[in-house]
């Protein structure tokens, strides 16, 4: 997480609303714009706003690829890096709609078949009333013979249809189930990080709401915890992106092995992620996360280019415990500021919520 630069206007995140945030965001926006000197067009603002917001990972990654390289961004680069963004969530949309559309489709043949089903045997039923009224008048063997055989073959149609209808309502039923797979499968895909395979910030942000309205109504313990690889832009800058990526899927699924049950972890942005654990107290968090630090700082990694090991990499964790007056953004708020606070520390530190019960 970069430090905010002097003179640059920054203000806390608001317990109560994203207004604080958004201005926090415009403000790097206008920033961006000068630094890099690029068009000062509405496409361009709306680029900045999704790169310096942090809410698409990809786009982040194509901005600084292409400022590497040119050292600013084109009219033509702007449009190209939208129309791309765009259409990825274009077509998640579109997904969505056409699995919906299958599923209506599906849900109608089962109805419709349904409906003819129970007309045949609506049919089948006036047919036997009438075999019914009929026979017992009925004297002639061969008109009595007729009449059975009438009703066996009405009744063999039935078995027959029955059994159709129960072949191609099975059928329906698995392909509503292959729909269904394929719609859990888009939603996880939509909510994943696809350099680190965690959760992605859209993810984190449902999670979180959800398990802290979870433990309040519970009166459970809750604790966030917010966590970045330190000195990351100088990793990248010296071993390159390949390697920051490596970094990146390492500590990601050194957490998502630390952690367990309905613990979960998402990377909010860039080097940043966010790790919450329910029903965890403050004093289980920091020895979880403590275990996690350190693991992190003591790996040995060695380059493939050189053959010589790498300088240890580490990493800063601010926690915060849900409080009575809490809801997620405040929480957030006060995780992030300890995460800040070790960052200001000397880094590679755990720093706990002063508000928070002493741990």
């Amino acid at each position: 997480m970069s430090q905010p630069k002097e003179n640059q206007y920054v203000t806390q995140v608001a317990t109560n609303d994203d207004y604080s945030h958004s201005v926090q965001v415009a403000s790097e926006v206008f920033d961006l714009v000068a630094r890099y000197m690029t068009p000062p067009k509405p496409k361009t603002y709306e680029l900045w706003y999704s790169y310096a917001s942090r809410d698409n990972e990809a786009l982040r990654e194509d901005v600084e690829d292409i400022l590497r390289k040119s050292g600013t961004l084109s009219e033509y680069d702007i449009d190209q890096i939208l129309s791309e963004y765009r259409d990825n969530e274009k077509r998640i949309v579109q997904a969505q709609d056409a699995i919906g559309k299958h599923f209506d489709k599906e849900l109608s043949n089962i109805l419709h078949m349904m409906e003819a089903s129970a007309d045949r045997s609506q049919d089948y039923s006036t047919s036997l009333g009438e075999a019914n009224e009929v026979l017992p008048g009925l004297s002639d063997p061969s008109k009595i013979r007729d009449l059975v055989q009438s009703l066996i073959l009405r009744n063999r149609e039935m078995q027959v249809q029955t059994e159709a209808l129960s072949e191609n309502l099975n059928r329906s039923k698995d392909h509503i189930q292959s729909l269904r797979d394929d719609l859990a499968d888009l939603r996880a895909r939509s909510l994943k990080d696809p350099l680190t395979q965690v959760g992605n910030r859209g993810y984190f942000d449902a999670t979180l709401a959800h398990e802290v309205s979870t433990a309040k109504a519970a009166g459970h313990d809750l604790c966030l915890v917010m966590t970045d690889i330190d000195h990351f832009k100088r990793v990248n800058d010296v071993h390159g992106h390949i390697i920051g990526d490596w970094i990146l899927k390492d500590f990601a699924a050194m957490i998502s092995s630390s952690i367990k049950g309905r613990d979960s972890v998402a990377r909010y942005g860039g080097e940043e992620f966010g790790i919450v654990l329910p029903m965890t107290d403050l004093r289980g968090a920091k020895t979880l996360i403590e275990n996690i630090r350190r693991q992190f700082e003591a790996k040995e990694r060695v380059l493939k280019t050189t053959g010589k090991p790498m300088e240890p990499v580490t990493a800063s964790f601010g926690i915060a415990s849900l409080g009575e007056s809490d809801d997620s953004l405040s929480l957030l708020s006060r995780a992030d500021e300890k995460l800040y606070e070790a960052k200001r520390g000397g880094r590679n530190k755990t720093v706990t919520d002063e508000l928070s019960h002493s741990a």
